[in-house]
C-alpha cells in the first residue's frame, strides 16, 4: 500500500483495465471575464467505459468521480454502457497511482500529469502568459493525436 491506502495490486489491475477501456482528455474552454478579458480554461478528464458495473464502481470508490449510464442506440443490437468520469485533481491522483503500471497509454497519462503540473493552485481560470497557453494547447493537441485510432 502507499500513502492513499490503495493496494499495489489494485493499482496494477486498474492500470491494465484502464488501458483497455479508458482514455484521457484535455478540454479547452474560453469565457469572457470581468472587463471583457479573454479567459481560457484547460481541464484534465479521465474516463473508463464498460458494460460491467463492478469495475467502474471500484474506480469510483477508490478514486472518486461519478458514473453515467448511456442508453443503447436505438435499432441496433447494443448493450448500454456505463462511463466512469473523473476530472482535474482526482484525475491527476488516478493517473499518478497507475502510471508505474502503464504500458500502452503511459505517454497519454504523462501528458495529462504535465498539464496538471502547469495549473495554478488558485484556480483554473485566469490570465495566462501566451507561452503558458501555447504549452497547454500543445499538450492538448499531442494528446488528441495519440488518442486517434489507427496508425500514429
Amino acid at each position: 500500500m502507499n500513502e492513499n491506502g490503495i493496494p499495489i495490486e489494485v493499482k496494477a489491475w486498474a492500470a491494465g483495465f484502464w488501458e483497455g477501456e479508458g482514455s484521457v482528455h484535455i478540454t479547452r474552454r474560453r469565457k469572457l471575464g470581468k472587463r471583457n478579458q479573454r479567459l481560457v480554461s484547460h481541464k484534465l478528464r479521465v474516463t473508463c467505459t464498460n458494460t460491467k458495473l463492478e469495475p467502474l464502481f471500484l474506480f469510483k470508490e477508490r478514486w472518486g468521480g461519478y458514473t453515467h449510464k448511456r442508453k443503447p442506440k436505438l435499432g441496433r443490437n447494443h448493450i448500454g454502457a456505463t462511463h466512469w468520469i473523473v476530472g482535474n485533481k482526482l484525475a491527476e491522483q488516478f493517473l499518478s497511482d497507475i502510471l508505474p503500471y502503464l504500458v500502452f497509454k503511459k505517454e497519454q497519462a504523462e501528458i495529462g500529469l504535465r498539464l496538471r503540473s502547469l495549473m495554478k493552485p488558485v484556480g483554473n481560470y485566469g490570465e495566462l502568459l501566451e507561452s503558458d497557453l501555447e504549452l497547454r494547447d500543445y499538450l492538448r493537441d499531442s494528446l488528441m493525436r495519440l488518442n486517434r485510432r489507427g496508425v500514429k
